[in-house]
């Protein structure tokens, strides 16, 4: 028996190549539905998809396909251009469409940017293939080609994306052909900002910036989330009228009519989940059930329980909350805030969302699976591109500090951060259960003010400018244990947090970033002194 494992890339630089939220729901979305295609392409020959089971959405597909048979890679190739071309298509046709009439319609719409489509769809995306008589033997080969790069991308003339800075500022005169000498930048400057406005008429002032300047690789991600582009551009043999509510967020549709409500300032907490040791738990199942069918069980598992999440987690958080993509064991999303500009993402919604989640988890039918999540609460100027980066830090953290726990990160606009682990049993006592030096709690306080973690925070700061904690030595740990008394009266560590971190450097990091949450304002974070 043959099995094949195929995947596509780019990938994180795709992802990474985005703005705002939109932007971000848009890659993850295109992503999934290039992933849908090859698993329709092959079960189309005859072959069985086992990993992704049950694909029927251009949502939450993973791009790494293991299938059963010999799925040569010159088809996958083909079906996954074809569909990426279809999907650039079907944006041409609606942006020349609604161009037309206006005084940016050219004599010759494939003379003026036709080349510069066509370049996109034959250079964006490269396909990786590997086959073995068993699955983990195909994964192995997968692995081996994807160190091959077979890379190429198109030039052009004029300025560069203020984004990727790897395409060229999308126009409708991008594509002529021009000496380099003899192009006016402030013409292609003024013809960008009139496409935006025309584009922003259309679609909304939420659509764009006013001096924004994308590739049309961005601008494609950002059309993709408006119905009117969505339900042509997800179109399949299969599902030709694709359910557009259920592909979009509602927070899109209702953004795309409040003007430029969407290009406010937004604190968001940005979280990635992942399973612990998928390696060894589909090893564990296959001894009961067999390779092949222990990963299909899982797959299948695993996706039904992930495709609920995109309602419910919006639901559960009072639609200050979304869902990026949840393909399985990986779940990426943001909490942020009801509208952008708004400043009501509270320590409450986190909290919230930490409770949560593991409750969600279990849902998942995999009991003996654990998960680690990383978090980071970015100030709202903090590029989305190094909030991301943060995150999947975060998400590795957690990992490497012991699993099955949380990892979070308050990143400030300096680029400064600060990190703190808890497994996840331990969150509800350690808020339930702190007592500040004037003795609120929050159960109890004569004040009617919440527990100040600032006490905790200047005691441990104090203690460190004197070398007192901090080096992990058996007298830090001592007086670690001491201030955990004081804090914490009833409540005792049932285990030590860190296996490689001592108590001390553990504490540290929790005053730390409970005092940088507790002086945040309207979602806005100040950092506090080491």
């Amino acid at each position: 028996m043959t099995y094949t494992a195929v995947t596509f890339a780019p990938v994180q630089s795709f992802i990474q190549a985005s703005r705002k939220l939109r932007d971000l729901y848009g890659s993850s979305l295109l992503l999934s539905h290039l992933a849908r295609a090859l698993a329709d392409d092959a079960q189309g020959r005859g072959l069985t998809v086992i990993s992704p089971a049950e694909v029927s959405s251009s949502r939450g597909v993973p791009n790494v396909l293991v299938i059963k048979g010999d799925y040569r890679k010159g088809h996958a190739r083909d079906t996954l251009l074809a569909t990426w071309k279809q999907l650039l298509q079907e944006c041409r046709s609606w942006l020349e469409c609604n161009l037309a009439g206006t005084a940016l319609e050219p004599l010759d719409w494939e003379r003026s940017w036709g080349t510069s489509w066509k370049a996109c769809g034959q250079h964006s995306w490269e396909v990786f293939h590997g086959e073995g008589a068993t699955i983990q033997d195909a994964r192995r080969a997968l692995a081996v080609n994807k160190l091959q790069r077979d890379w190429s991308a198109p030039n052009w003339t004029g300025e560069s994306s203020t984004l990727s800075s790897a395409e060229a500022v999308v126009r409708p005169g991008m594509g002529l052909v021009l000496d380099p000498r003899e192009l006016d930048p402030g013409a292609a400057r003024e013809e960008t900002r009139a496409f935006l406005v025309v584009l922003r008429d259309k679609l909304g002032e939420a659509f764009a910036g006013e001096n924004e300047e994308l590739s049309l690789s961005e601008l494609v991600k950002r059309l993709v989330t408006y119905a009117d582009v969505a339900t042509r551009a997800f179109a399949t043999a299969a599902d030709p009228t694709p359910n557009v509510t259920e592909l979009i967020p509602e927070r899109f549709a209702l953004l795309s009519t409040r003007g430029s409500e969407e290009d406010k300032p937004e604190s968001i907490i940005w979280f990635m989940a992942d399973g612990d040791g998928i390696g060894d738990h589909l090893q564990s199942l296959g001894t009961r059930l067999g390779e092949e069918q222990a990963l299909q069980s899982f797959s299948r598992q695993m996706r039904q329980w992930a495709a609920g999440l995109y309602q419910k987690v919006p639901r559960l958080l009072n639609n200050k909350a979304m869902v990026v993509y949840a393909g399985g064991d990986d779940v990426f999303g943001a909490l942020h805030e009801s509208s952008p500009g708004m400043g009501d993402l509270v320590r409450a919604d986190l909290w919230q969302w930490l409770r949560i989640f593991p409750e969600l988890w279990q849902g998942c039918g995999q009991p003996a699976l654990t998960v680690s999540m990383g978090l980071v609460w970015a100030d709202s100027s903090v590029p989305q591109r190094e909030a991301l980066q943060h995150a999947r830090d975060a998400e590795a953290s957690a990992k490497f500090r012991g699993k099955n726990r949380f990892a979070l990160r308050l990143l400030y606009a300096s680029g400064n951060h600060l990190e703190w682990t808890c497994p996840w049993e331990w969150l509800t006592p350690i808020l339930e259960h702190y007592r500040d030096r004037e003795g609120r709690t929050l159960q109890t306080s004569r004040d009617g003010k919440p527990p100040s973690w600032r006490h905790l925070a200047d005691d441990l700061a104090w203690l460190r400018g004197r070398r007192a904690i901090g080096d992990g030595s058996t007298g830090a740990t001592a007086i670690a244990e001491t201030l955990l008394l004081a804090y914490f009266p009833d409540w005792k560590l049932p285990a030590p947090p860190e296996p490689e971190r001592s108590l001390d450097q553990w504490l540290l990091d929790l005053g730390r970033v409970m005092a940088g949450l507790e002086k945040s304002k309207g979602g806005k974070l100040q950092e506090v002194s080491a």
